[in-house]
């Protein structure tokens, strides 16, 4: 059952054009005039409310995490033990004196909280990732008013 879904959604999904971002790695980033502490408040307090759980923070990085209720995801990383899988992001902060370079890498993870974790990167060119530059460039603006 779950693989000819897999094959279905990979006919459906694997037709689409890549999304290009305008960055040096073609992953999600930008560079912000405000220091890396005000950035972390400002993503947590846009974040948070929709339901996203800190996992991890440190003054360079923040994993981020929410449930992925969505049958595609549930289809491709959903397990016996833990059907929902979980949509994972992490920041990274790199300071530039004045300025802080904010990256972005994105996961679907399988297990998700257990010790038998599988990560599934969202690689370059993926819709998830252009909706995180947006988030970072709408970030940006917000910081440098």
């Amino acid at each position: 059952m779950k693989i000819p879904a897999i094959f279905a959604l990979v006919a459906l999904v694997g037709c689409r054009a890549p999304i290009t971002l305008d960055t040096p790695t073609g992953l999600p980033e930008v560079t912000i005039k405000a220091p890396a502490k005000a950035i972390r408040d400002q993503l947590a307090s846009d974040m948070l409310p929709y339901g996203w759980m800190i996992r991890s923070t440190n003054d360079y990085q923040w994993t981020v995490g929410t449930p992925d209720k969505s049958p595609a995801a549930g289809l491709f990383a959903g397990t016996a033990a833990a059907p929902i899988p979980e949509h994972r992001r992490t920041y990274t902060f790199t300071a530039f004196g004045a300025e802080t370079k904010v990256s972005a890498r994105a996961w679907t993870v399988s297990n998700p909280g257990t010790g038998f974790e599988k990560l599934y990167e969202f690689g370059a060119g993926t819709p998830v990732n252009a909706d995180i530059q947006r988030s970072l460039e709408r970030l940006k603006a917000i910081l440098e008013r």
